[in-house]
């Protein structure tokens, strides 16, 4: 029997009409599925008519979901290695390693796939099969629907893709590389649209789902199916936002036992920006002054704060604030386009100071050498410019969390910081090569949809493009990206941070510090910072949760 019939045989495949009403967007479909299997237990989600299914790898058991949202067992491959499922047909199948197979009779059939060692999932459409190989390359693997026989590989453009689902005939794309959502053309492979896949997509995201006309994308790491919205604007994306209560909470002891401390603050205004929407701040006692620094940022500034001996003190402000998740796709344009960017940005943000040493020569020579391609071509347009410093950064520095802070000279000689070095130097090298930057503070959140407290204080740079404006380039969160994890801080934001200052040094505000300067005199001072994050309801979303 040949590949082609043997495949046909397997998998009983014929062409079946998707309802219309399954095509048409439901408004039964929910805005989160909370899933009963935590910690990436789940995957292989997928669809048939009104029919979801999902499943545990645990147990190798295939679910069906109720109408009431209990999950049904329906089959159950124990002793099977699967990586994902689809059901076609009433029929489900299973992908595994270099082979799809289903089980008949109470037999499993197993069927290889020709030239492909590691198939990492499986889906259709009402006409095709598709199957995508994460190894040697990653590839689409495309089958007739009606006679199983290969109709064409497809070479995928993107990182690290982790799934793929069909709907809206495109083909959909889970990319764990960039943590975004890839609209990939059926024909060639080509990712025609990009955007951020939001909060929540980690180590343990199994996928997507598509159900009904709508997308789904796995909050694998807090147990979730959350439907994706996304809009366009120009060159830029937005996928994803909620409404947070933020409240920032800095504490002072003094252990002294008989001299007082006197303590000044300086506490920068989180601004609403284009990653953000920001109410307004309530304080736990008026600022002494409100101040703007050089850069255009709000600052409160807190004195004649007396702490006794033996006594403590509690300063917070609270806020909502929406974070969204943003990703852009900037245009090629050509270098000279750098030279027309406004008079009073250039002068502003192309401008050296103590901490990017852009007289010295060790950064002048990284700036010229940073600038080319791996290949050590020059760059031709300002993207693969700033593409090119940021790949420079991530083949050299290696991250080093101390109590200092060290000026570019320094950086490139040990190649070796935090966040805020990563900053300075990634800085002094694109003003350099005439690419404006200014510096970005924020906080790094957990689970938006749970009460939580975070210490995850970040520093980023954002670049001024031709064009668009100011667009994040993160190289800190970039180096630190495991098989490619973490590129979606290229020229994007996730939505799991929230901006409290942006800008550039200014000695008379805030100087080096980017969420709070503090200064302490006499006593014996001790202080913690934390933020605590509480989601703001939404009487519009709608939950469904699936139980066992």
């Amino acid at each position: 029997m040949t590949r082609s019939l043997l495949l046909t045989s397997l998998l009983c495949l014929s062409v079946v009409a998707t309802a219309a009403a399954d095509d048409r967007r439901s408004r039964s479909v929910p805005d989160v599925y909370a899933l009963p299997i935590e910690k990436g237990g789940c995957g292989g989600f997928c669809t048939e008519g009104r029919s979801m299914y999902l499943f545990q790898y645990e147990g190798r058991q295939l679910y069906e979901v109720s109408s009431s949202g209990r999950l049904l067992p329906r089959e159950n491959v124990s002793g099977w290695y699967v990586v994902d499922a689809a059901v076609i047909d009433g029929a489900p199948i299973y992908c595994s390693r270099n082979r799809v197979f289903r089980k008949f009779a109470g037999k499993i059939k197993v069927n290889p796939i020709p030239d492909s060692e590691k198939l990492i999932s499986i889906a259709c459409d009402e006409e095709e099969i598709f199957l995508l190989e994460a190894a040697p390359k990653s590839t689409i693997i495309v089958l007739g629907r009606k006679d199983g026989r290969v109709r064409r590989r497809l070479q995928y453009d993107g990182r690290n893709p982790a799934d793929l689902v069909a709907g809206d005939g495109s083909l959909w794309l889970l990319d764990r590389g960039d943590r975004c959502i890839h609209r990939v053309d059926r024909q060639t492979g080509s990712t025609t649209l990009k955007f951020q896949a939001g909060p929540g997509v980690e180590n343990f995201t199994r996928g997507l789902l598509y159900r009904n006309g709508e997308l789904f994308v796995h909050e694998g790491d807090y147990a979730r199916l959350r439907r994706v919205e996304w809009k366009r604007d120009g060159h830029a994306i937005e996928s994803w936002s909620a409404p947070l209560r933020m409240a920032f909470v800095q504490e002072s002891w003094n252990e002294h036992d008989s001299v007082t401390t006197n303590v000044r603050f300086w506490v920068p205004v989180p601004p609403t920006r284009h990653t953000q929407t920001v109410g307004d701040v309530e304080w736990s006692q008026p600022p002494s002054e409100m101040r703007e620094d050089r850069f255009g940022q709000q600052i409160s500034y807190f004195e004649g704060i007396r702490i006794p001996p033996g006594g403590r003190h509690k300063l917070t402000y609270t806020v909502e604030v929406t974070p969204r998740a943003v990703q852009y796709d900037p245009p090629v344009v050509p270098l000279s386009a750098l030279d027309e960017i406004d008079p009073d940005i250039r002068g502003t943000y192309l401008a050296s100071n103590r901490l990017y040493q852009m007289d010295d020569p060790l950064v002048q020579a990284a700036a010229r050498e940073a600038r080319k391609s791996v290949d050590g071509s020059e760059p031709e347009d300002v993207r693969t410019l700033i593409e090119n410093i940021a790949d420079y950064m991530v083949a050299r520095m290696t991250y080093a969390l101390d109590d200092s802070w060290k000026d570019a000279a320094t950086i490139a000689k040990s190649n070796t910081g935090s966040c805020s070095e990563y900053s300075f130097l990634f800085s002094a090298l694109c003003r350099l090569n005439k690419v404006p930057t200014r510096l970005v503070g924020g906080i790094q959140f957990g689970d938006y949809a749970e009460v939580h407290e975070t210490r995850g204080f970040h520093r980023w740079t954002e670049v001024w493009f031709p064009e668009l404006g100011w667009i994040p380039v993160d190289v800190t969160k970039i180096d630190g990206a495991e098989n490619s994890l973490d590129y979606e801080f290229l020229f994007g934001t996730p939505g799991y941070f929230v901006v409290v200052s942006q800008g550039d040094f200014d000695e008379n505000q805030l100087g080096m510090a980017y969420y709070i300067l503090r200064n302490y005199r006499g006593g014996r001072r001790k202080r913690t910072t934390h933020v605590e994050i509480t989601p703001v309801p939404q009487p519009t979303r709608k939950v469904v949760r699936l139980r066992n």
